[in-house]
């Protein structure tokens, strides 16, 4: 009801929580028979969770309605007639018996726009020219919509700037959709700052275009900010108050946390010892201000030595930016590449091949931690175990390098990366969840093991059968850490989920854990605290 009578909307619920039910039933209160719905959604979720919630949720309410998916595995033509047939209903008088809900990725909607040689904008009958970038078709631009829905907002929207020019190519083709004067816009995402306040923006642009116009001017009423002397330009510095935001964008968002919606499921909770034992939290504090000291403060987490080879190239690329590994000497050109390669190898040693490509290779601290971990839960090779775990990292290749040694180990994995196609994809989650590998056609138990990149497998997929999630490495946004671990802590299962943070000691995971969980305490603050709810982070 509240995006029913707002219409341009944040649903901010945590994942897991029903916010494509939510979407459907504000589409199906506010439009009607005739109307077009475009719904925007990562691609796994427009090939199988959209589909399957419309059918089952419009079959008693609006069995007249129908869906079209663009792209899908859809050859150019096929992508193109499926487009025609779309643009044919809308340009129908009718009369029709249902709506139209159209189903496609952002990829579809890829856009940028002409510049000339001075980089001004080019017009054409007083509106700026889209270009497709790659496979993205331009006459949905032309179309008037009377619903659209950006699920994921956070993977689209979020952004810091309203600049055209410095948008990715996907947040202007949304920005340039049109939709009728009474239309409906919503943005779905549980995780909707992407790890900074200021990204919010990105989707308060979006939905309210017109009051939100200049970044800028809403940064100065939000933010501390300073002039960076080196650069001369103005930089961002805390938050002023979360209050005064939460308070700004109230009347846009709407946020319920599964504490609210399930109070029997178990908050998550975060394994492992406090980064140092011997501090504690001051007295008089109530057991949940204890634990946000603990989260913010002192991190709990699992503290790894590395070994003395991984110990040797980490230091080689601190003092020199250059690493002397098997195969050659790994270079760092830049600050954001050696960040990589040291959080590479506090992961793991690692190996040039003939072609100077790095490859994570063993001794890993982290990789001797799994295999202890696992055995201690009956997954070591000899049976199905007595739990089941999902391991996710921000690099592919570790988890290929994991996945092989694990299962040298003869103990049996999934694994999911940005390479998986939707069918495995589909086949390995409902394996996991049901305990058999009937999905693929085969007798005996699925594995115990999940093995996730965390970008590729943080959204549009369920796994609690999980009870226990390891973390390798943490990505640069917390936000998708965050949506990772929410694959297991749904309120579908009522269960204990327990999240391993795995950090090596003396390296760049130290400090980038303190300030992820500093910065995610006030995140939850606006999301959570501000509406007088009490939020768990430990």
């Amino acid at each position: 009801m509240f995006a029913a009578r707002n219409k341009r909307v944040l649903i901010a619920d945590e994942p897991g929580l029903g916010k494509t039910l939510q979407s459907i039933a504000a589409v199906v209160q506010s439009t009607g028979p005739g109307d077009s719905i475009l719904v925007v959604a990562p691609k796994t979720a427009v090939l199988i969770s959209w589909p399957a919630e419309l059918r089952r949720w419009l079959v008693d309410v609006a069995p007249h309605d129908r869906i079209v998916t663009i792209g899908a595995g859809q050859e150019k033509i096929e992508r193109l007639e499926t487009t025609v047939e779309v643009l044919k209903f809308i340009n129908d008088p009718g009369p029709h018996l249902g709506r139209q809900w159209v189903l496609l990725s952002p990829n579809y909607l890829r856009f940028k726009c002409a510049v000339d040689e001075d980089g001004h904008f080019i017009y054409e009958k007083g509106k700026k020219v889209p270009i497709p970038v790659r496979e993205a078709i331009k006459p949905l631009l032309s179309v008037q919509w009377d619903a659209v829905i950006v699920d994921e907002a956070h993977l689209t929207l979020s952004g810091s700037t309203n600049d055209l020019k410095k948008q990715s190519a996907q947040s202007v083709g949304l920005t340039l959709l049109q939709t009728k004067p009474d239309a409906l816009r919503i943005a779905l995402s549980g995780t909707p700052f992407r790890g900074k306040h200021e990204n919010l923006w990105g989707i308060l642009h979006w939905l309210e275009p017109k009051k939100y116009r200049a970044y800028w001017k809403w940064t100065q009423q939000h933010f501390f900010q300073f002039v960076d002397p080196m650069s001369g330009t103005t930089v961002l510095s805390d938050i002023i108050s979360e209050k005064a935001l939460y308070e700004e964008v109230s009347d846009l968002m709407v946020r319920r946390t599964k504490g609210e919606v399930a109070k029997d499921l178990p908050p998550k909770f975060y394994g492992g010892t406090p980064h140092d034992p011997k501090k504690l939290p001051p007295p008089g504090l109530s057991p949940e201000q204890v634990a946000k000291w603990y989260y913010r403060e002192n991190p709990i987490a699992v503290w790894l030595d590395m070994e003395p080879a991984q110990a040797k190239a980490y230091n080689e690329m601190v003092t020199s930016a250059m690493a002397r590994i098997e195969g050659g000497t790994l270079m760092a050109n830049g600050i954001l590449a050696e960040m990589i390669r040291l959080k590479q190898f506090a992961n793991s040693l690692g190996l040039l091949d003939e072609d100077l490509n790095f490859f994570p290779k063993l001794p890993s601290n982290k990789f001797n931690w799994i295999v202890q971990f696992l055995s201690e839960r009956g997954i070591d090779g000899k049976g199905p175990g007595v739990s089941k775990v999902l391991i996710g990292s921000q690099f592919t290749r570790h988890i290929k390098l994991f996945e092989k040694e694990l299962n040298n180990l003869k103990i049996p994995t999934f694994s999911l990366t940005g390479l998986t196609n939707d069918k495995d994809r589909t086949r390995m989650a409902e394996a996991f969840q049901s305990n058999s590998m009937a999905p693929f056609g085969l007798d005996g138990p699925a594995p115990d093991v999940f093995l996730l990149n965390m970008k590729a497998g943080g959204t549009a997929i369920t796994l609690d059968a999980a009870d226990d999630v390891v973390v390798l490495d943490r990505t640069f946004v917390h936000d998708e850490q965050e949506q990772f671990e929410d694959r297991a802590h749904r309120i579908s299962r009522i269960h204990q989920v327990t999240v391993w943070d795995l950090i090596s000691r003396g390296t760049i995971e130290e400090k980038a854990l303190k300030a992820a969980r500093k910065l995610n305490v006030s995140l939850k603050q606006v999301l959570d605290g501000e509406r007088g709810v009490e939020f768990a982070v430990s």
